[in-house]
């Protein structure tokens, strides 16, 4: 069976570690024939394409690969599997609705290219976009007693927090908590969040201290 496009990545990543199928199968506790058969494209071993993708995005895991980009290859491929081939007897030679291999191996083609530049779309993007931030506590307006206040909020994983300029640390999850000392009055707590693109978003909340 040929390779499909997933599973040349699967292979070759697995080569380039010097990796053999029994060394995989031991670290990643996925049977070697499911192994051979994603870098084959042959998901007849699977008893479904979900349980088959779930072996795939370990196994890209494994090998440190994008699994975005090979989960959305391995998508392609299998909705490109599922086509069916009109008998011959049913339209003309020359039918535009006839699928050919020539044509087929166009369609893969065209999904490929599509799926590649989607992912590099959403990576520049995101290259260009300040960081997502929300802050949970306080609330705006809110009423709090002179003292410490805790402040939380999210963002993105690779962005640095700052509030009212101390820094906070950043948990794996993207969320941040800080305790911060306010006074009588109404006080405005800023937060930035500063990527290492230097791209910032700040918010701003007005809260009132007795």
């Amino acid at each position: 069976m040929a390779l499909t496009k997933s599973g040349e990545i699967l292979k070759v990543k697995r080569l380039e570690k010097k990796l053999s199928f029994e060394e995989v199968e031991k670290e990643t506790k996925i049977r070697m024939k499911f192994l051979r058969a994603l870098e084959e494209g042959d998901l007849t071993l699977f008893h479904s394409t979900a349980y088959a993708r779930g072996f795939l995005k370990n196994y890209a895991e494994f090998l440190e690969l994008d699994t975005k980009l090979i989960l959305a290859l391995f998508r392609r491929e299998t909705t490109l599997q599922k086509l069916k081939v009109i008998p011959q007897g049913m339209v003309e030679k020359n039918s535009p609705l006839r699928i050919t291999p020539t044509r087929a191996a166009l369609l893969v083609v065209f999904f490929i290219l599509m799926a590649v530049s989607y992912y590099l779309f959403q990576q520049y993007r995101g290259f260009l976009a300040a960081p997502a931030l929300t802050l949970e506590k306080p609330k705006e307006q809110q009423l709090v007693a002179e003292g410490e206040i805790e402040v939380t909020g999210k963002t993105d994983i690779d962005a640095t927090i700052l509030v009212n300029s101390q820094p906070a640390v950043l948990e794996e999850s993207g969320r941040f908590s800080i305790k911060i000392n306010v006074f009588a009055g109404e006080t405005t707590i800023t937060v930035v969040a500063k990527n290492r693109r230097g791209k910032e978003t700040v918010i701003t909340r007005k809260i009132k201290v007795e």
